[in-house]
């Protein structure tokens, strides 16, 4: 959801809607904005990827600041571990031994 589409929902009337705008507008010039998205731009055109300015959200974690353990694929992990894909030990009871005959 972009911005003005959130501002919209949020509104109760126009003068809130652009009073919302307004604080946008001033966050984007704090933030530097334009500046990060052209950083992001070059990012995306370095890596071969499409660029669509409308689907990234400049303030999130983009794909290559994610650290490399996060994006290994399953198949490098060890697939002999025994623990992770649910199993573990279990902890063998006899509860027959509790009971008496008295």
């Amino acid at each position: 959801m972009t911005d003005e589409q959130l501002n919209m929902y949020l509104a109760r009337s126009d003068e809130e809607l652009k009073m919302f705008n307004d604080m946008d507008q001033k966050r984007y010039k704090e933030e530097k904005k334009d500046e990060v998205m052209r950083v992001i731009e070059k990012r995306y055109e370095e890596m071969g990827k499409p660029f669509n300015k409308n689907l990234i959200n400049y303030r999130l974690i983009q794909e290559w600041e994610v650290p490399s353990w996060i994006r290994a694929e399953p198949e490098q992990f060890d697939s002999g571990a025994e623990y992770g894909q649910g199993k573990r030990l279990r902890k063998q009871v006899n509860y027959f031994e509790e009971f008496t005959d008295n």
